[in-house]
């Protein structure tokens, strides 16, 4: 693919950090046009629940990519057989990772509701069954 041969890019011998960038860049390129597409709520949302204006922490934010790119790399894309099962493992690590930060914020930001919770927990499960499909596709071909 584009030119690269195909043992270059062996998942099981290439570098686990080069592997878990390559993951965290497909989380980003699927994430960025449902965010971008969406930023007037959320600066509305938040500006509710907060009382302040949506602010985004480029570090923090970078951590979150990189913990979900761990997880859909080691239970996600490494583990599975075919593009399916991918997509399946993908999807159940998103639906926990999103979730687990929606149900953290129902628990502690007054303001969190249940709408948000439900459509970003399904964001989710989509963003990571999409962003192990695309690795686990480039990997396998």
């Amino acid at each position: 693919m584009f030119g690269v041969p195909t043992k270059i890019l062996n998942p099981y011998k290439m570098h686990p950090l080069f592997l878990i960038l390559t993951t965290a860049l497909a989380a980003l390129l699927v994430d960025i046009p449902y965010l971008w597409t969406r930023v007037d709520f959320h600066k509305r949302f938040f500006q509710g629940v907060q009382g302040s204006p949506l602010t985004v922490r480029y570090a923090p934010a970078a951590i979150v990519y990189l913990l979900f790119a761990i997880a859909l790399t080691y239970v996600a894309i490494l583990p599975a057989k075919t593009l399916k099962a991918a997509a399946a493992r993908g999807a159940a690590v998103g639906a926990v990772m999103y979730g687990f930060y929606d149900a953290t914020n129902m628990a502690t930001l007054r303001g969190w509701t249940w709408e948000m919770s439900i459509l970003d927990t399904l964001w989710g499960a989509t963003a990571g069954a999409l962003a192990a499909s695309a690795v686990f596709t480039l990997l396998k071909k």
